[in-house]
């Protein structure tokens, strides 16, 4: 086996034919002899074989691809995913075309889309940086870890206040993120290869109702009034809970994530009404 430009084959167990669906791919002529597969949840503990891999093929859904990235981002390493799951937004294939179109990701026959990452980190009252970093392809949320009453929540965009948001939550999020949570709340829909940031109130009851769309420079910092329990969430899979003595600080990480793509940039457009269930003329 040559150690070196392996591909990764990632799966996910609560996809109950992920892992035989990995199988399959990883039996294809350009992948028997030069191939690896782990869970997304266990690649972290593969540093030796990542530093090898050139190729990860992610089987799953979004919830798949965003438990993958961290572990692989360091590396460098192409992404490419088949959607097994309900949406799909990051994925390029589909399961009924991946083993005919799969091959070609190996020959060249792609592009490569960076997608820009954020970085929050979190500052005590002395301006210190406590814990350690988050890095989300996705977005950064901040609320209150119970839902009961609307939180005043003040946020700084290059050390200039911004009005005070009285809202459920915060949401700060990449041009790949628009499509998740910040969707749902009201926000706009951003091309993935965009370089912006995207701050987004959740169910705003006064000051600014709508997103800000803002330069990928840009440094965002956030903090909430006297509340207990401010809950700051990455992806939705990473989460700390905190009091309102902290600042949460969001800027644009120093990681990329690269998607191999060989779709047509239009289809980008064509499949956000097919993924959402809606009809386009």
């Amino acid at each position: 086996m040559n150690q070196e430009n392996q591909t990764l084959f990632i799966h996910n167990p609560l996809y109950s034919n992920s892992e035989k669906f990995v199988d399959e791919l990883m039996n294809l002529p350009e992948f028997v002899q030069n191939s690896w597969k782990c869970e997304a949840d266990e690649i972290q503990f593969h540093q030796d074989d990542l530093s090898h891999t050139q190729l990860a093929v992610i089987a799953g859904g979004d919830g798949t691809i965003l438990r993958s990235v961290n572990s692989l981002v360091p590396h460098e390493i192409g992404i490419v995913g088949i959607n097994m799951g309900r949406i799909g937004f990051m994925s390029e294939l589909n399961v009924a075309d991946a083993k005919e179109r799969l091959p070609n990701y190996v020959k060249g026959g792609f592009i490569v889309q960076e997608r820009m990452m954020l970085k929050a980190s979190i500052l005590n009252s002395d301006n210190e940086i406590v814990g350690y970093d988050f890095h989300v392809l996705n977005e950064i949320v901040v609320g209150r870890s119970k839902v009961t009453n609307l939180l005043d929540i003040h946020a700084k965009v290059d050390g200039v206040s911004l009005p005070s948001y009285r809202a459920d939550a915060l949401i700060v999020s990449t041009p790949t993120g628009s499509t998740g949570y910040g969707l749902s709340a009201g926000g706009p829909i951003i091309y993935p290869g965009n370089e912006v940031i995207l701050v987004q109130p959740v169910a705003a009851h006064t000051g600014l109702k709508s997103g800000l769309v803002l330069p990928p420079k840009s440094v965002i910092e956030i903090s909430l009034g006297d509340v207990e329990n401010v809950l700051v969430s990455a992806d939705g899979l990473s989460a700390k809970t905190l009091d309102s003595s902290y600042v949460v600080r969001v800027s644009r990480s120093p990681y990329v994530a690269k998607f191999l793509r060989s779709n047509p940039d239009g289809d980008f457009y064509s499949s956000v009404g097919n993924r959402l269930g809606l009809q386009t003329m």
